[in-house]
């Protein structure tokens, strides 16, 4: 609504009443002035002056007729009307759903935790085409005796129907190392971030030692790498909870002031696990102290994953980060917290339960993208007909749930307490650690590994 004021220290009369039927409007006012007068004259006191036209004719040339100040206000008048906002509709939106638009593709037949990054190699003939990088673990025999290796293939600008091998990252020896959960990152200067974990073991027993998160670099596009940092380090406890301060399962991102953030789990005992970030602001080769993003006093939070949230009005630098617990009696459930400053902070105020698996069963490992402006939340269970499935949630069936409200609410999760309707589908039973990756503003990547398959991608597309 438009609020005119007067102009003059006072308020003035609209007219001076000269005789009868005749009115001298009070020139000196600007025609801003006479509008507010005018609309306080007839709104406020509720009533018009009704003038012959005749009479008006007979006025002075220095008067303003009454008739022409009306005429010529109407615009004012009408823009100081109030205009009332449009009804909202009652007409419920349309469910949220996705459906696979293409059969799942090999990325190795070896393979597992999958995960993607864009890559733009810009030494290619189409440098502005981007390719995808994915990222995944292999080995080669048995822990005991064999070597575990990370590797990076990419698919071409085809929407990920082929895939191809790149290159080796790290290798190491079984027996004395655990290498593991890697992740792939490009960053605004065309390298390439690759973090993992890297924990030295005792052969002798199997225990680990000594725990990290390592990144390494490469500067030609994937196709050679060099250590670069360790994000986190430190030696394993001693005692008997030796085996639980480990660090596990980084994502990483680049933050809108162009800075590395990576994200990993830290235990702090058999059932205490907290979710922590840092941040570099050289590229990955210095990291900043902790910051915590969620911590369980009795619940192991871990395995997150970390997206932008797009909502209307929502303002820029809002985060939500999925990641599974353990809060409920030790049962694995998936929740979410949110940063509203790009991740330099996280609220606990703001935890939410998305999902809880029925019969008392698990549902962990989830991942987040968001997708044209709806989240897309992914995660593995053993509830309903995978019952049996691996241990735990691994080898579970990889469920989808969507938000388009940020997080806030999500569809098909039931009442997010273990009631209700079941999440959908996207991996059948014998499914592994699944990954997302965002293609474009209706379509995803699903990466996860299969029984007797190995490493597969499927694309999906989310409709509603």
């Amino acid at each position: 609504m438009h609020v005119y004021i007067s102009l003059c220290p006072q308020p003035l009369p609209l007219v001076d009443f000269l005789s009868a039927g005749v009115f001298r409007v009070r020139h000196s006012l600007s025609l801003f002035t006479l509008t507010y007068l005018w609309v306080t004259f007839a709104f406020e006191k509720h009533f018009l002056l009704s003038i012959q036209i005749t009479t008006l004719i007979t006025m002075k040339p220095c008067c303003f007729s009454l008739f022409h100040l009306l005429i010529s206000t109407l615009p004012l008048i009408a823009a100081a009307t109030p205009i009332l906002p449009p009804r909202a509709s009652t007409t419920p939106s349309p469910a949220l759903s996705f459906r696979p638009v293409s059969p799942p593709i090999l990325i190795n037949p070896n393979a597992v935790y999958p995960r993607a990054t864009t890559l733009f190699n810009l030494s290619s003939p189409t440098p502005d085409k981007p390719l995808i990088l994915a990222s995944y673990t292999t080995t080669t025999t048995t822990r005991s005796n064999g070597q575990k290796s990370l590797s990076a293939s990419v698919t071409s600008a085809d929407n990920a129907q082929t895939w191809t091998f790149l290159s080796h990252i790290w290798t190491a020896n079984a027996t004395t190392h655990d290498i593991d959960n890697p992740f792939p990152l490009q960053l605004p200067n065309g390298h390439v971030l690759y973090s993992f974990r890297n924990h030295d073991i005792d052969p002798r027993t199997g225990r680990y030692t000594y725990y990290r998160i390592t990144v390494c670099l490469s500067t030609d596009f994937g196709s050679s790498w060099e250590f670069l940092s360790h994000a986190a380090e430190r030696r394993a406890a001693a005692g008997e909870d030796d085996d639980n301060n480990g660090l596990w399962e980084p994502f990483m991102r680049v933050d809108n002031r162009g800075r590395v953030q990576v994200y990993y789990s830290s235990e702090r005992g058999r059932t205490r696990q907290d979710n922590i970030v840092r941040v570099s602001g050289d590229g990955g080769r210095t990291w900043g102290g902790e910051v915590v993003v969620s911590r369980g006093e009795e619940s192991r939070d871990g395995m997150m994953g970390v997206a932008e949230v797009v909502v209307p009005g929502g303002g820029e630098g809002r985060l939500i980060c999925i990641f599974e617990t353990t809060e409920d009696g030790g049962r694995f459930a998936v929740d979410t917290v949110e940063s509203v400053d790009d991740g330099r902070s996280w609220g606990e105020g703001t935890r939410r339960r998305v999902y809880t698996a029925r019969s008392g069963k698990d549902a962990g490992a989830p991942q987040v993208v968001s997708v044209g402006g709806v989240l897309v939340g992914s995660f593995m269970t053993n509830e309903g007909g995978s019952e049996g499935g691996g241990e735990g949630v691994d080898g579970g069936e990889m469920k989808i749930v969507l938000s388009r409200d940020g997080g806030k609410s999500w569809e098909r999760a039931g009442d997010g307490k273990g009631e209700g309707e079941m999440a959908a589908v996207a991996a059948a039973k014998g499914s592994h650690w699944p990954g997302l990756f965002k293609l474009d503003d209706r379509r995803f990547l699903g990466l996860y590994s299969a029984d007797g398959v190995g490493a597969v991608s499927r694309v999906f597309e989310i409709s509603g």
